[in-house]
């Protein structure tokens, strides 16, 4: 299980839990693997002191201790646990408690594979952006600390970074690795991420002419804001996505 994300499921129904299960196996290109399972919240508590998860995957309604009252136990102890809560229910009150609880996502059952994935992989992503780098073995230099920082931000500029992420992950203060980037890329990391959104955006329009605008805005790591895309894109090309994919097939 070692540099794997491990997930702890937690249900009642042993034909449901089971089938997350397995689900969950069929998910090998995530680099994932079940801790552990139980029953109810109880077991499920002693499991987190003996196998560790990265994410648990818990039930609400459960005999003994029920998935909420396991949250805010095992939060006290374990607060880098992240929860995905499934349910029956599509109760706001129970939305609204895993919201204050920090839960990172909420699923209803029956769980379809493709949303249970997205829900791992954004917790997967999130927690990669907020774990340090290794310390090198030796001191890095501006020009080296700036490229190792261009090339993170090459491969996630499709995730949410923010510069404190960046502070976190690299180790040093936002203002240091704003002036030394700037010194050797001639922008800012937030520059470079839009700039390499805004191209790859281009490149989108270019090669798929019939793709929703919308779309391209989450392929190229605008999430749902579509018309902070959209205004994004115009500031630094001068047109709208609209009108550049028009100007092109013209």
């Amino acid at each position: 299980m070692e540099n794997k994300t491990k997930i702890l499921v937690v249900e009642d129904e042993i034909l449901i839990r089971k089938n997350i299960i397995k689900k969950i196996e069929s998910m090998s290109d995530l680099n994932i693997c079940v801790a552990g399972e139980a029953m109810d919240g109880k077991t499920a508590y002693d499991l987190i002191q003996t196998t560790y998860p990265d994410i648990v995957l818990t039930d609400i309604r459960m005999p003994v201790m029920d998935g909420l009252e396991l949250i805010r136990k095992a939060e006290q102890f374990y607060p880098d646990i992240d929860y995905i809560i499934l349910s029956s229910y599509s109760d706001f009150e129970y939305a609204k408690q895993a919201i204050s609880l920090r839960v990172s996502e909420y699923l209803l059952k029956p769980v379809k594979l493709d949303e249970l994935k997205k829900a791992v992989s954004g917790i997967i992503g999130r927690r990669q952006l907020n774990t340090p780098l290794p310390l090198p073995d030796k001191e890095l230099n501006h020009q080296e600390i700036s490229y190792k920082l261009a090339e993170f931000i090459k491969s996630n500029y499709k995730e949410s970074i923010s510069l404190a992420q960046l502070s976190i992950k690299f180790g040093y203060s936002i203002e240091y690795l704003g002036k030394i980037f700037k010194e050797e890329m001639k922008m800012t990391p937030s520059e470079y991420i839009t700039y390499l959104r805004i191209e790859n955006a281009k490149s989108i329009l270019l090669n798929y002419p019939d793709m929703d605008i919308y779309k391209v805005a989450k392929l190229s790591g605008y999430g749902e804001n579509c018309y902070y895309f959209s205004r994004m894109f115009k500031l630094k090309t001068g047109l709208k996505p609209s009108e550049f994919r028009k100007a092109v097939r013209a």
